[in-house]
């Protein structure tokens, strides 16, 4: 059935119900498909985005998935190489109830399967440990993806872009050209438990083995010459950079003070690099460097919801309802955030 018999028929559907056509649309809406010509995951086959549409909102949710990384022998063995059996999920922000404040959005989920925290330029890398050739070109593919959400809606309201984990740094890259594709758009970025920390954590010889694997330099803001050091480090930097080139209020950071996943990646850079057989940042030491994120780089310009405990991501369950700080649901605070009006919550 084409597109305008469909129409017709919900339209039909709608009346003998006493609904509208646009209720009928959002309540059959589900999730389709879109494979995008030109992308590449890590093991070379072509990846794209799921896509839920509501043809008469003029609203678009960008989701990142998370997935760890690929940089050497043991984080390549849990991270995805291919879209695989990766789907949209159902609980948290996915969710179609009247506390989810991007109910009824048009929602797009981007799996991922680049091992490059949606940033890498680089085809047919040798990693360490890892046989055959990676190709890291999540960037590239993100500025495909984008570009095809751009033509089919052209003109939108309110984009939120957001991810969880590697999905989050994925959002913190890509929301520069959000903001370029829909520049008369309200452009929201939502960062869910990947965050850059300051290179007293996150040590700059761990950062440059993501620039000269993945070659992250590329999807940097050219005018951000702060984000790259000489000795590989700064990409915290990205942080002060969305702030002053972009202004405040519409970026907001979710995190777990002692993330347990993310203090293992950062494992990876004790010791100059040469960390023991199984990483373990450790936790005290973790959540000063999220302190010291929020007080000298987010300053209350980017709000944040951070809370005690080892929970790695949350917008994507039930914890999206269900967890509080100062009195307040993350749901609650997210319907904030889009309102340009969310405080910093938490310990």
């Amino acid at each position: 059935m084409g597109a305008r018999r469909r129409r017709i028929a919900l339209s039909f559907f709608a009346l003998t119900l006493g609904l509208s056509a646009e209720s009928a649309v959002a309540q059959t809406a589900s999730w389709e498909w879109q494979a995008v010509t030109g992308t590449m995951c890590r093991d070379g086959s072509e990846t794209g985005f799921f896509l839920k549409r509501r043809p008469f909102d003029k609203n678009l949710v960008i989701y990142l998935e998370g997935g760890g990384a690929c940089f050497n022998g043991l984080t390549c063995l849990s991270n995805p190489k291919a879209v695989g059996d990766q789907y949209p999920g159902q609980n948290g922000i996915f969710q179609e109830r009247d506390d989810n404040p991007v109910n009824g959005w048009n929602f797009v989920h981007v799996p991922y399967c680049s091992g490059d925290i949606f940033a890498g330029s680089q085809e047919n890398v040798q990693v360490p440990g890892v046989l055959g050739r990676q190709h890291f070109v999540g960037y590239r593919n993100m500025l495909k993806i984008l570009d095809r959400l751009k033509t089919e809606m052209p003109e939108l309201e309110n984009v939120l872009m957001t991810g969880v984990s590697a999905g989050g740094f994925g959002a913190i890259f890509h929301y520069p050209t959000a903001k370029e594709r829909w520049p008369d758009s309200r452009v929201v970025l939502l960062n869910d438990s990947g965050i850059p920390l300051e290179d007293e954590w996150l040590a700059p010889c761990l950062q440059k083995s993501f620039r000269t694997l993945w070659g992250i330099d590329t999807a940097l803001p050219e005018d951000c010459t702060d984000c790259s050091g000489e000795d590989g480090g700064g990409l915290v930097n990205l942080a002060r950079y969305l702030r002053e080139r972009y202004g405040d209020h519409d970026k907001g950071m979710i995190m777990s003070l002692q993330d347990g996943i993310m203090r293992f990646f950062y494992g990876f850079g004790v010791n100059e690099c040469k960390p023991p057989l199984i990483p373990n940042y450790p936790a005290q030491e973790f959540e000063a460097g999220v302190r010291s994120l929020r007080e000298n780089f987010l300053q209350g310009g980017i709000p944040t919801f951070f809370q005690n405990g080892s929970q790695h991501v949350y917008i994507s369950s039930k914890s999206f309802y269900e967890t509080k700080a100062n009195g307040q649901s993350l749901s609650s605070w997210v319907r904030d955030l889009l309102n340009l009006s969310a405080q910093d919550r938490g310990p």
